[in-house]
């Protein structure tokens, strides 16, 4: 555990250094800052010293995955305007210091501090570590059973590119208030 670790929401001039020291593309940093600053989520940045060593994407207005499943899986309705916890991420050079439960648990202050009693996680089925991660959290299976979403997008050379998620399963959490109380500590 680590006293040191900082979190605070993504500024603008992060990008740059994100993108050098975390593995993900350029175009996902710019998506959240862009969402943040739409009032649609907020990207949390676990910082250790001046080095970004982890993020953690709220996405407020629920999971993107809830409206592609819902027609098939009518029950998923229900959750869909919990907030979701996206794109958590730890450098691997920095893993198993608890940088991943206080993204968690940071967020899960905020989503408390906004009203909300729930909060949603999607995970992969062969992201075991993820899981076992999140269910020591707290989050339990949604009751949904696994889905798998899939579609298409516009890359930035304009060309359409398929993509597929998952198969994946949906994580619920009911925060408590004794939490909200209580401060995380790293």
């Amino acid at each position: 555990m680590y006293d040191e670790i900082r979190i605070v929401p993504a500024a603008e001039g992060d990008a740059p250094l994100l993108l050098r020291q975390m593995s993900s593309p350029e175009r996902e940093h710019k998506n959240y800052l862009r969402l943040q600053k739409e009032g649609k989520a907020t990207y949390l940045v676990a910082w250790e010293d001046k080095m970004p060593v982890g993020h953690l994407l709220i996405r407020w207005d629920g999971s993107l995955e809830i409206p592609r499943i819902v027609d098939r899986m009518p029950m998923a309705a229900k959750f869909a305007g919990y907030p979701s916890f996206e794109s958590i991420k730890v450098r691997l050079d920095r893993r198993k210091r608890g940088i991943g439960t206080a993204l968690i648990r940071h967020a899960e202050q905020l989503v408390r501090q906004r009203g909300f009693e729930h909060a949603v996680i999607e995970v992969d089925t062969d992201n075991p570590r993820a899981r076992a991660l999140y269910e020591r959290l707290g989050y339990t299976e949604s009751g949904l059973g696994e889905f798998t979403t899939s579609g298409t997008y516009v890359d930035d050379d304009g060309h359409i590119v398929e993509w597929t998620n998952g198969p994946q399963v949906l994580l619920i959490k009911k925060l408590s208030r004794r939490e909200q109380t209580g401060r995380s500590r790293l």
